[in-house]
């Protein structure tokens, strides 16, 4: 039974991962900007901002069929 729920839970996938973060140190923004540069070119979304908005959206989706075929598998 462990195996049909690892499975269920392994059928949804991320569509959408948007991560916004401000360290509050102008340094530290700026020596994170190259690296969210490169995870951009991933597919997710992130971002450093100088603004003091934090904040991650991850929005996960899965459909019956899907979720149906991984428990009878």
């Amino acid at each position: 039974m462990p195996e049909r729920m690892f499975n269920v839970l392994r059928s949804f996938r991320v569509r959408e991962l948007r991560w916004e973060l401000d360290t509050g140190n102008y340094l530290h923004n700026a020596l994170l900007y190259p690296i969210f540069y490169l995870l951009n070119l991933q597919d997710a979304s992130t971002g450093i901002n100088f603004l003091g908005r934090n904040g991650i959206r991850i929005r996960v989706g899965n459909r019956l069929m899907r979720m149906l075929f991984a428990f009878f598998k």
